[in-house]
Formats: C-alpha cells, sequence, structure tokens
C-alpha cells in the first residue's frame, strides 16, 4: 500500500498521524505472510482488482498480493517487501513465496470507525476496535483479532 490520506481530509490525516506517532506503540508482526508478485498474468486472473477484509483494491503490476493462513487477502507494495520482508522460502507452483517481517512497527487501536485512501484513491476501511498500523511511510487497518494473532508487542 502507499501513502495514505484519512477520510479523504488533509487535517484528520495530520490528527491520525500524530496521534499513531504519540500513542502508537511498536510491534513486529510475526505471521509468516504468504505472496505473490503481480504479474500481467496475475492481474488478469484478477480482472485488476481483490476483495481485501477492508474493501476492494486495484491491483498494480509489480506489487504483490498477500494473504494469510486463512488466505484473507491485501496487497503489499514492491518497496514494503524490499524493506520490511526477508523471503524465506522459495517460489511455489502457484507463484506463492513466504516472507518474514524484518521491522517493527507502530500501531495504534482505533476508538472509532475510519477509512484509509490509497495512492490510487482506492478506500479501504477499519472498524471501531481495528489496529491502525504504520510502518515509517504507509499506513493500513488490520481487524483487531487478526492483530491479536499476528503482531506482538515490542519493550
Amino acid at each position: 500500500m502507499s501513502s495514505l490520506k484519512y477520510l479523504s481530509k488533509r487535517g484528520m490525516y495530520d490528527n491520525y498521524r500524530t496521534k499513531i506517532q504519540q500513542k502508537g506503540r511498536r510491534y513486529i508482526k510475526t505471521a509468516i505472510t504468504y505472496a505473490q508478485v503481480i504479474t500481467k498474468d496475475v492481474y488478469t486472473q484478477n480482472n485488476g482488482v481483490i476483495k481485501t477484509l477492508e474493501g476492494e483494491v486495484k491491483l498494480t503490476i509489480g506489487d504483490y498480493i498477500a494473504k494469510d493462513e486463512n488466505s484473507n487477502l491485501w496487497i503489499i507494495s514492491a518497496r514494503s517487501i524490499q524493506e520490511n520482508k526477508k523471503k524465506i522460502s522459495n517460489v511455489d507452483r502457484d507463484g506463492w513465496a513466504q516472507y518474514k517481517n524484518t521491522k517493527s512497527v507502530l500501531a495504534l487501536k482505533m476508538d472509532k470507525k475510519f477509512e484509509v485512501m490509497l495512492e490510487n484513491n482506492d478506500t479501504i476501511h477499519g472498524s471501531k476496535g481495528d489496529y491502525l498500523v504504520y510502518n515509517g511511510y504507509t499506513y493500513w487497518p488490520v481487524k483487531e483479532e487478526i492483530f491479536m494473532n499476528d503482531y506482538s508487542p515490542i519493550s
């Protein structure tokens, strides 16, 4: 995912950025991420869109489709794969490889519903109780139950 705006309002975006930097805690994602590069074939097979838990997202060739052990899908930018993840398996016959996170993130449990507008103008949604996660350049929502299973606090 790329740079974001919250609720499509610059003031709200700045407010959330300040809030997560002041009140957010450091976490590391401990769950394995499965990812495949979005090639022209993958783009075509998915009609250029995937359905995530947070909403539909347009695909960009060169980025990655990611999934967890429950087959929940989301998008990861090529930059994020390169800077924040380590490939720990070969690509399987279906095009998926396993990745482990190498860097921590800031995260904050949100006290109300929120929207994240992606660089490509897609909007994804977080619910009250979900986490807003920030890795230094990208924000994204994570459902509370997934966050609790997949992330661990850093002391």
